[in-house]
């Protein structure tokens, strides 16, 4: 089969020529899906338009088509009014009552998302199953009616939150915060960050909602090609440690765990500089909820996650793999927090001793580069190879 161009320099070119090159065609290409995917709204009687624009450098094989239809479409079809339209790509249905250019962003933001997911698992010598089927986005223009459906259909309540993946029905919700009705609205904290101030909605709450979407979009991800089990409860910092590592406000460049995300780091670093507010290792791999709903627990957890996980994924790649295979094999149901710690343990050693090796490695880190510009997206020295 002949390599796509982007293979090709990865063949032929050395290292530092050969990312540079990377950056490149992968920026050129997100360009090209933000500013020429033009999906067009369709009739909703089954009528669906197909997006023309697709990832060039990671395609299925010709001859996979993937369905529509689904439990998962279906579930979301019958629980919304007829007014939602259809739009389609190649691997993602989106059911939609936004903006026709909101829509588009998102739908483009979706494919780049799984193909950024699969050059991770790629490298990362992961093995997710194919896709089952288109996976389903639904896009809301209200956020009063996001959060009706939130509640009456996937029992999210957090309506603070500007999307949400639902593993019950497989699909990921989110509403166009940009609107001029949630311009209006109070601020709130988004994933982790605290509360924004409304001055600075156009601003900070449009990069925080890229980020969410691509976040939620990982967790879909991660549970429809079983990188994770949907049949066991997994530990927080697994499964908001991977999404956050994927997060990013400028989805034009490469972006996964071995990128930092200069926000997340800046508030790690805080966390780190103040000692007393890190929770402990040993405990953090226990939670597999948020042990209570104060505004700085959910900042460490996040935080803390998305450095961990991070980290383990440079430098300790054969390990997280193990540990992710450890994970699908335990039997269905809620293993307890010292199960959880176990299989931490038997995957990565003492916890204690790996919780000393992490810390001291970003603290030295932070001594070497202590400012971390939100425009650079350069990838770490130990990036995956």
């Amino acid at each position: 089969m002949p390599r796509s161009p982007l293979e090709s320099s990865y063949v032929k070119e050395p290292g530092a020529a050969r990312r540079r090159r990377r950056r490149a065609a992968i920026a050129a290409l997100t360009l090209t899906l933000i500013c020429l995917a033009g999906v067009a709204a369709a009739p909703p009687a089954g009528h669906t338009k197909h997006d023309p624009i697709e990832p060039a450098l990671y395609r299925p094989a010709p001859d996979i088509k993937l369905a529509v239809d689904s439990e998962a479409y279906r579930s979301a079809r019958e629980a919304l009014p007829p007014q939602f339209l259809n739009f389609e790509t190649r691997r993602f249905v989106v059911l939609s009552d936004a903006s026709p250019r909101w829509t588009r962003e998102q739908t483009a933001l979706l494919e780049l998302t799984h193909y950024q997911f699969k050059r991770f698992a790629r490298r990362f010598g992961l093995r997710p199953r194919p896709l089952r089927h288109k996976l389903v986005c639904v896009l809301f223009e209200e956020q009063e009616d996001y959060q009706k459906f939130a509640k009456d259909h996937d029992g999210v309540t957090a309506g603070w939150i500007s999307g949400y993946y639902s593993p019950k029905h497989d699909r990921v919700v989110f509403y166009n915060i940009e609107s001029d009705s949630a311009h209006a609205r109070a601020p709130a904290p988004v994933l982790g960050f605290g509360h924004m101030a409304r001055g600075r909605i156009t601003d900070e709450r449009v990069r925080a909602s890229i980020a969410t979407s691509i976040h939620e979009t990982v967790h879909q991800l991660a549970f429809h090609t079983r990188i994770q089990s949907a049949q066991i409860q997994n530990p927080l910092w697994i499964s908001e440690g991977l999404a956050t590592a994927f997060e990013t406000d400028q989805p034009r460049q490469a972006f996964g765990p071995e990128y930092d995300y200069p926000i997340r780091l800046r508030k790690f670093r805080e966390l780190l500089e103040d000692d007393a507010s890190l929770i402990g290792l040993g405990e953090l791999v226990r939670y597999t909820e948020m042990p209570d709903d104060h505004d700085e627990t959910i900042t460490a957890v996040y935080h803390q996650s998305y450095a961990l996980v991070s980290w383990l994924c440079r430098f300790r790649k054969i390990q997280m793999r193990d540990f992710l295979g450890a994970l699908k094999r335990e039997r269905p149901g809620r293993p307890t927090g010292q199960r959880h710690l176990e299989l931490f343990e038997a995957a990565f050693g003492d916890v204690h001793s790996l919780e000393r090796k992490w810390l001291r490695y970003e603290r030295a880190r932070m001594t070497k580069d202590p400012k971390s510009s939100p425009s650079d997206r350069k990838p770490s020295t130990t990036s995956l190879r």
